[in-house]
């Protein structure tokens, strides 16, 4: 009987999916431009944060035409949840395994993306996150190429 239980366990048991704007121990937020892609109208801006310590992922927020919305502000609502136009952005997780670099650039080279991977893409619908897709990526060019294919579709 224990282990039917533990069999049953191990295949229906599902991780739970991260909340990306708060289980994270250091993530760090910008406005700016998918990187990877040739630079267009549609690479940038955006609001975005990576996380790097505790888990491994990165987020993009959709902005609105002419949004006052500043990175200062999406700072704050990441510590605190009170940014209710924030929270009806269009947002995305894109999870990725990372590492520390072997030979950093410089000081803001802080993480290696781990080539080839699977990455999940998430969107957050009503305030939970949902599971929306997952590639093989093979390069950062490829990840660039994903991030924009998702953030851009309608």
């Amino acid at each position: 009987m224990y282990y039917l239980i533990t069999l049953f366990t191990l295949l229906f048991a599902q991780e739970q999916t991260p909340n990306f704007e708060a289980d994270c121990d250091e993530l760090s937020s910008w406005i700016g431009g998918i990187q990877g892609v040739e630079q267009s109208r549609k690479t940038t801006p955006y609001l975005m944060a990576e996380c790097h310590s505790n888990l491994n992922y990165d987020l993009i927020w959709v902005l609105p035409k002419n949004s006052d919305i500043t990175a200062f502000r999406l700072t704050q609502h990441l510590n605190n949840g009170t940014d209710k136009e924030i929270e009806k952005l269009r947002s995305f997780a894109f999870v990725i395994p990372k590492v520390d670099p072997i030979e950093p650039e410089n000081e803001f080279d802080v993480y290696d993306y781990v080539f080839p991977s699977y990455v999940e893409v998430y969107t957050r619908n009503n305030g939970t996150w949902k599971l929306i897709n997952t590639e093989q990526i093979e390069s950062f060019e490829q990840l660039g190429e994903l991030k924009l294919k998702t953030v851009t579709k309608k």
